[in-house]
């Protein structure tokens, strides 16, 4: 079998990865809002490059995430690095972190 990498080209690969014919996503997408439509576009080109595997939180492997950050020109976001998430180290942060940020309107990025 091909790497899932030469097999998705486009949309319709997209699709065929994901066992759906374009009338059907179509009709699943009928009446939705543009930005809701690119969601469900987003989520089906993840599922098709995972291969349907979904990440398991509970086990022991590191996650990756990326990280933007606002342009200071007003262009909007640009990628910035990546973060590690190890879900064998457990932070305590006490409530009281959250609701200091909040009342101070603290805008916090990483």
């Amino acid at each position: 079998m091909s790497k899932v990498i030469e097999r998705i080209n486009n949309w319709s690969d997209v699709l065929t990865e994901n066992n759906i014919t374009e009338s059907q996503f179509q009709e699943r997408v009928k009446g939705l809002q543009p930005d809701e439509i690119g969601y469900i576009k987003e989520k089906l080109i993840v599922a098709a490059y995972n291969e349907g595997k979904l990440p398991d939180w509970n086990d022991d492997t590191t996650k990756v995430y990326p990280i933007f950050k606002m342009s200071s020109s007003g262009g909007g976001f640009s990628f910035d690095g990546h973060g590690t998430w190890d879900p064998r180290v457990r932070l305590s942060v006490p409530a009281s972190f959250f609701t200091a940020q909040m009342h101070s309107k603290t805008c916090m990025m990483l």
